[in-house]
């Protein structure tokens, strides 16, 4: 029996469809629906093997597990922290002095309160001016600053002292969020915020109504004692020729190396100790929370501190500093 087929095709060069031709048959219908038919069952094999996947080995839920019980310890981390002798508690500024002066020597004519402005943030410090025969022009004037952690009151008034005896003022500082100064939170080192503080409080000496009859503010000089000491190299090349000396004592430059220092000392348990309890503080800021601090200075071996030092030196250290 003879097959009729039906077929449709274009003329070259015209968008017309030729004519049908007796006894053709069109199966284009059928092709596409059979295209259509194969695209469906693809689709339906490819979801099928999407859910007959093969279960999850062992050691992939070990693993998710302990992600998980990560991501709880670490919250449970920044609101409780891991370690006892980590303080969030938090630190007011202390009032005493807004009211209080130190007691000087004898070579010191005064000592007042005076105020600079640091970022916005309202800084203390103590004006030291030495006692000088009358007719002398105004005396230099050296901006004294403390090391890590430290505050005016913990023994830098006796440099002044001993500068007012070579006939030089001084300004002795606290750090935003030390001691007198403003600022929060509390006691964080950060050295390029502190080494702002000491720009602005030259500044502030420039441009300052007392400059030219109390001091001279063409004559400053930079003091600080190892945080101060790198912290007074920063300062230094911030304000260029608005500085005529710095004195840099015992500084503190290479924070690789005195990491390396701290390893030897503590050992890799201690000093890792150390880490865990500066990323707490990290993430506790991150997330808004007061921050972790730990205690300043300690006996080696036997307290959780920044620093560590024989049982004498401590001793000492606290018999210089109230």
């Amino acid at each position: 029996m003879e097959r009729k087929v039906k077929s449709t095709s274009m003329d070259e060069g015209s968008s017309m469809p030729r004519k049908e031709k007796p006894g053709m048959i069109d199966y284009s219908e059928a092709r596409d629906r059979r295209t259509a038919h194969q695209r469906t069952v693809r689709r339906r094999d490819y979801i099928q093997l999407g859910r007959t996947k093969p279960p999850m080995s062992v050691g992939m839920k070990a693993f998710y597990r302990t992600l998980v019980m990560m991501a709880i310890c670490f919250v449970i981390n920044i609101l409780l922290p891991f370690d006892a002798d980590i303080v969030t508690l938090p630190i007011k500024r202390a009032t005493t002095f807004d009211v209080s002066l130190p007691k000087v020597s004898g070579a010191v004519s005064s000592i007042e309160h005076h105020h600079f402005t640091s970022e916005g943030v309202n800084c203390h410090g103590w004006l030291v001016l030495p006692k000088l025969p009358e007719g002398t022009p105004p005396p230099g004037i050296v901006v004294v600053f403390h090391g890590l952690g430290s505050q005016k009151d913990m023994g830098l008034v006796r440099y002044a002292e001993s500068f007012a005896e070579g006939g030089i003022a001084s300004l002795v500082i606290d750090y935003r969020g030390f001691g007198g100064s403003d600022g929060m939170p509390r006691h964080m080192i950060d050295p390029m915020k502190q080494a702002e503080d000491v720009v602005s409080a030259v500044e502030n000496l420039i441009g300052h109504p007392h400059n030219g009859k109390k001091f001279d503010a063409s004559r400053v000089g930079l003091f600080g004692t190892s945080l101060g000491g790198g912290i007074a190299l920063v300062a230094a090349s911030k304000l260029g020729d608005k500085v005529g000396a710095v004195v840099s004592q015992s500084p503190s430059l290479d924070g690789l190396e005195n990491v390396k220092f701290n390893l030897q000392k503590r050992g890799f348990l201690s000093s890792f100790r150390v880490l865990l309890a500066a990323i707490t503080d990290a993430l506790r800021g991150l997330c808004g929370y007061r921050p972790a601090m730990m205690k300043m200075i300690g006996v080696t071996g036997l307290d959780f501190s920044v620093l560590q030092v024989d049982r004498e030196e401590l001793v000492a250290y606290y018999s210089k500093h109230p």
